[in-house]
């Protein structure tokens, strides 16, 4: 067994040294970002830091109010200080995107928002009264809309079913029965990136080919997601060593480690799939998984928190039996 172990170890790194030692090595910022994952997700665990709600609530209300001064000074403070594909601020303006909030782009803002909901959700006392949290959902339900991101787009309507689930059903039937009228007015709006996803999406008619040459972004996202599955398929024991040049999430992990990376993920998505969470937060659970599996940056620690938290065994007991939980934490910290 442990010469196995050694093995595996040996081999993994020959594929590092290797891509480190190439003229167009990719696997510097990438190393990078998986270390940020891992330190996030053993921190979480640990649990040597109690989140609550209302830091998380202050969080949400400093990006409320940077997302007024990123729109009051077209990104000044973003265009300084972090970088973005686009050149500033002004070209994502001219392109139909909203606010990149401290982010390099406005799906990255909103993915961050949705994060900081989703923590929320699974450190709140179960059976709080939803009243509790209402204006804690007004700031992240601005921030979502104020992106003007297909990813912001997906967050709030999942949050709005999970949260006010016979609301939205009736809304969603309002819609779909005004489907006509509502394309026409979203033909104005056709600039807007999310407003020209939906368009697309409807002008195609359900066809996923037709989807990708109607929009771009998709389709990068999903070639490079086939071309980790690809890369998995050619090393499946010892994996590529983070040395595929593309942007990628927790695909990028499972294709760097081979089968360990694939039996760890889908351990992970197992537990939380039987975690005795509320079925609205193992939804909401399941959907990120996906969605961070797919594509996303993994570096961001909050993504890495969440992870930990939801894998450590005080997140099961906060929201199964509070009163289990605080009984653990004492035992914890003597």
């Amino acid at each position: 067994m442990t010469a196995t172990v050694t093995l595996v170890f040996l081999l993994y790194f020959l594929l590092l040294l290797a891509n480190l030692v190439d003229a167009r090595a990719s696997i510097p910022s990438r190393l990078f970002s998986f270390c940020q994952f891992c330190a996030a997700v053993v921190w979480a665990y640990s649990g040597k830091h109690e989140w609550t709600t209302k830091s998380l609530y202050r969080a949400m209300q400093i990006y409320l109010v940077f997302t007024f001064v990123y729109f009051l000074t077209n990104g000044l403070v973003e265009n300084v200080l972090i970088h973005s594909r686009a050149a500033l601020s002004a070209s994502l303006f001219e392109s139909g995107r909203g606010a990149r909030t401290l982010a390099p782009e406005p799906s990255f803002f909103a993915m961050q928002v949705f994060n900081i909901y989703l923590l929320y959700r699974l450190i709140e006392r179960r059976g709080a009264p939803r009243t509790n949290r209402l204006p804690f959902l007004a700031l992240v339900s601005f921030c979502l809309v104020s992106s003007l991101s297909v990813y912001g787009a997906i967050a709030l309507l999942l949050i709005l079913a999970v949260e006010f689930p016979k609301l939205f059903a009736f809304a969603t039937l309002f819609v779909v029965s005004a489907t006509s009228v509502a394309q026409g007015v979203l033909q104005h709006w056709g600039s807007v990136r999310v407003v020209s996803f939906i368009l697309a999406l409807v002008s195609s008619h359900g066809g996923i080919a037709k989807i990708f040459l109607l929009d771009a972004s998709l389709a990068s996202r999903v070639s490079s997601f086939l071309a980790y599955v690809s890369s998995f398929a050619a090393h499946p024991w010892t994996g590529n060593g983070f040395s595929l040049l593309q942007g990628g999430g927790f695909i990028s992990i499972v294709t760097a480690f081979g089968l360990v990376g694939l039996l760890f993920f889908s351990w992970a998505f197992l537990k939380i799939l039987t975690a005795p969470y509320s079925r609205g937060t193992t939804v909401l659970l399941t959907v990120w998984f996906v969605m961070n599996f797919i594509s996303g940056p993994i570096g961001i620690p909050i993504i890495g928190v969440i992870f930990g938290t939801v894998l450590s065994r005080s997140s099961v007991l906060f929201e199964s039996r509070p009163d289990r939980a605080q009984r653990w934490q004492s035992l914890a910290t003597t």
